[in-house]
């Protein structure tokens, strides 16, 4: 299964075990610190990324409820996952 992981970046310590132990029961885990490269456009990448995956995995703590970027991927993932 591919994933795409949705996190805050004030949770990325949690976000990094989550991402290591479903990668280790064998999905394809996408993650923007290991898969957006320097250079790249931000946005661009995770569109890519929400559009490439199966499922979108939101790890929702009080930091991702208050963080625009975790709400756009997720209003993106409802829109246009309909």
């Amino acid at each position: 299964m591919k994933i795409f992981l949705s996190y805050s970046h004030r949770d990325a310590a949690l976000a990094e075990n989550i991402y290591e132990a479903l990668q280790s029961w064998g999905h394809d885990v996408w993650i923007d610190h290991n898969n957006i490269r320097l250079g790249d456009m931000w946005s661009n990448e995770i569109d890519k990324a929400l559009q490439w995956a199966d499922v979108t995995l939101g790890i929702m703590t009080n930091n991702a409820i208050n963080s625009d970027n975790v709400l756009n991927e997720w209003h993106w993932t409802i829109v246009y996952e309909e």
